[in-house]
């Protein structure tokens, strides 16, 4: 119910959706939490779509400073001080 009551608000729905539930009352059910939502909410958006570019290991290598040998593991000791 508080989440109904919060719907109302945010959405300056109150009237509309307390018709709804008394009706829905009456007639021996109650809507759910989700089915209030996308009756009285907002529309739902897609998310927008975003290009994303995988740096190379080459990029990240010079992020830390190393200029590692080909076939070579490197590792880096950090200290924290």
């Amino acid at each position: 119910m508080v989440g109904a009551l919060k719907l109302a608000a945010d959405h300056n729905c109150q009237q509309a959706l307390g018709d709804y539930l008394l009706k829905t009352a009456h007639c021996g059910e109650l809507p759910t939490p989700v089915a209030l939502q996308e009756r009285f909410g907002p529309p739902r958006t897609k998310p927008p779509e975003v290009a994303v570019v995988q740096h190379t290991a080459a990029d990240y290598d010079a992020l830390i400073g190393c200029k590692p040998t080909k076939g070579a593991t490197v590792v880096q000791e950090v200290t924290h001080g």
